[in-house]
């Protein structure tokens, strides 16, 4: 007569079921952490980008009296973005400047829609948005139709070009 084994070698359906729940779970969670240091390693990018691109401004109004107010004086100022770090489905930089006090900001939207604004006066702001009135009122103007502001779109969302000002 044949004896049926009381005990079997292996898992069963249900421990293994529960052994892919658990590394379903921890896969999840892996990937929720992972997107999160991604969208703050962008913007501590941008922000550095902002930080560098005031200090060469900075420098340009040292040597030279004055804020950039003309596309050729830009042009000569080094900015440097980190151009994947900024949502390019849309214009996302932004240079304003107050030619009666020379004031200056740039706005900036990251690949995350976050939105900063850095001005001569204040330094680094998170804000709500990021247009090129809301960059030229940061440094006291009406909007960039004000008589005494010389506002500049640094990305083009049209032709997907960055301006020749933009290293």
């Amino acid at each position: 007569m044949n004896k049926r084994k009381l005990y079997s070698d292996g898992f069963t359906l249900v421990e293994l079921l529960i052994v892919i729940v658990i590394i379903g779970v921890l896969a999840g969670i892996s990937v929720a952490a992972y997107s999160g240091v991604q969208k703050s390693a962008r913007d501590s990018t941008v922000q550095s980008d902002l930080s560098n691109a005031m200090k060469q401004l900075a420098m340009y109004e040292v040597e030279n009296g004055k804020a950039p107010s003309t596309s050729a004086e830009l042009s000569t100022v080094n900015i440097k973005p980190t151009k994947s770090a900024y949502n390019s489905s849309r214009q996302n930089f932004y240079y304003c400047a107050n030619i009666s006090d020379n004031k200056y900001s740039i706005g900036v939207a990251t690949k995350d829609n976050n939105y900063f604004i850095a001005t001569s006066v204040d330094g680094i702001e998170s804000v709500n948005s990021v247009t090129a009135n809301e960059t030229c009122q940061a440094i006291g103007l009406t909007n960039k139709d004000d008589t005494n502001a010389y506002p500049r779109i640094g990305y083009n969302n049209t032709t997907k070009v960055w301006e020749t000002w933009i290293k």
